[in-house]
């Protein structure tokens, strides 16, 4: 007799977790996404046939929007942009060259579900 109320309990509670895995399939989409990413580049100096090449560190910032359409399709454009210098050093010359970077994308995003990554998007 124990041994069936043992077994009944724990199909109960088998069950109960069941659901709420049903109910985690059916979980809300946000309509609008919006990421704001930031970052940094560290660099060393290095010396090779008596020149110096001093990359510097720089910083990074990431905008992003994601529209989604439906649950599994969505259009998401982001924007990026960072500074990069690089200094050539010799004995008798220092040359600089300095560039802003801007970067622009956009891409259509297919979320397709499945088992193994219905908890990360």
């Amino acid at each position: 007799m124990k041994l069936l109320i043992g077994g009944l309990i724990i199909m109960a509670s088998l069950s109960r977790m069941a659901d709420a895995q049903a109910l985690e399939t059916t979980s809300y989409t946000p309509r609008h996404q919006v990421t704001i990413q930031g970052g940094a580049v560290f660099t060393r100096k290095v010396t090779d046939a008596g020149v110096t090449y001093k990359p510097t560190s720089s910083g990074v910032g990431l905008v992003g929007y994601r529209f989604n359409i439906t649950r599994w399709l969505g259009a998401e454009g982001d924007y990026e942009v960072f500074r990069n210098s690089q200094k050539f050093l010799t004995a008798n010359t220092q040359t600089s060259l300095k560039t802003n970077v801007n970067v622009a994308t956009g891409a259509i995003v297919v979320n397709i579900p499945n088992q193994i990554t219905k908890r990360f998007r």
